[in-house]
């Protein structure tokens, strides 16, 4: 058959455990946990953090990623993701998450906590 080069387009995902038991699974970014245009490289940031201002700790991640196809800077993809606590689950907080994708605040946990509030008063 054809020689055909596969590449891997699942993306990361994340759970909370106990005792070796996944006891929650956060929301895939896109659907079926796959991604068309990227290939997953690397976790930079974990971080429990209240961004919501709720007092429960919410999860701030920043993650890696290879463009498949090479852009001018020829560099990667940094991609913030919100999990806000809903106090017995987490939701993505896409609203926000774009918004600071959009004005390059994805970068590190300190420039999303020092940003994440404005996105808030820009929605």
């Amino acid at each position: 058959g054809p020689n055909t080069i596969v590449y891997s387009t699942q993306d990361v995902s994340f759970a909370l455990e106990k005792n070796g038991d996944v006891v929650y699974e956060f929301p895939d970014v896109m659907e079926g946990g796959f991604r068309s245009q990227e290939i997953f490289l690397d976790i930079l940031a974990v971080s429990f953090q209240d961004y919501s201002g709720d007092g429960e700790k919410d999860v701030i991640v920043i993650c890696e990623y290879a463009p498949m196809i090479t852009t001018a800077s020829g560099g990667t993809l940094k991609e913030v993701r919100l999990y806000r606590n809903m106090g017995d689950s987490f939701r993505l907080d896409r609203d926000k998450m774009d918004w600071l994708q959009v004005n390059d605040y994805c970068n590190t946990i300190e420039q999303v906590m020092e940003h994440v509030n404005e996105a808030a008063a820009n929605e």
